[in-house]
């Protein structure tokens, strides 16, 4: 028999990504390749084709009268669904048990390059739509590391805000007035405060000496 060990496995699946299997038997004249098509049918790849798969490892286990064409149509079948860039591995297990049957099991894994293809892909997209950004940003920031000395630019988002306009019946009263006559109270409040004497005291008609007296 052709064994197929774990270093066999190991080619197969190393940095492989995931890996499907599927089994399948047949017997009768044709069992070769209905067996490897029943394999690659299985209900345990539920529906997944093994098309496109880097790597391949078959297992047939028939009797020891199985012949070499049996095995390579067997081969060749699962060759022809997975594609001419797989790497296909397999070995062949006498058990007289299995009576006229043949058993196929099939293990493919490298499926991963298609997505990692496509991410490769949109890469470039994305750092052409950031480079774009940058340059819609850099122009500004020159603009004001070149201020002349003595002017300090300001960025934008920091400019200072206007001062808030009143707010409240109070404040806003004194707005219902026009300006002409708000300017002519001003004027007037003005005149009378520098017309108003002030309190002192009139000088006494009252001779020195008594008023040193009286005080």
């Amino acid at each position: 028999y052709v064994n197929v060990d774990f270093a066999d496995v190991r080619t197969i699946m190393k940095n492989k990504g995931d890996a499907i299997m599927g089994i399948g038997t047949a017997v009768g004249e044709y069992r070769a390749r209905e067996a490897a098509i029943n394999a690659i049918n299985s209900p345990l790849l539920d529906g997944i084709s093994i098309a496109g798969a880097e790597g391949v490892l078959i297992n047939i286990t028939a009797r020891e009268d199985v012949s070499m064409a049996e095995i390579g149509e067997t081969v060749q079948t699962i060759e022809e669904a997975a594609g001419d860039q797989a790497n296909i591995i397999f070995g062949v297990v006498f058990k007289e048990e299995i009576g006229d049957a043949l058993m196929v099991t099939v293990v493919a894994t490298g499926f991963g390059n298609a997505s990692t293809e496509l991410l490769d892909a949109a890469q470039p997209v994305m750092s052409v739509q950031q480079s774009h950004v940058e340059q819609q940003v850099q122009p500004a920031v020159r603009h004001a590391a070149n201020a002349p000395d003595g002017i300090v630019p300001i960025p934008i988002g920091s400019r200072p805000l206007p001062d808030a306009a009143p707010i409240g019946h109070e404040q806003t009263a004194a707005y219902d007035t026009p300006a002409y006559l708000r300017r002519n109270d001003a004027l007037s409040n003005n005149s009378s405060n520098a017309s108003t004497p002030t309190n002192t005291k009139a000088p006494s008609d009252k001779p020195a000496f008594l008023r040193r007296i009286m005080d």
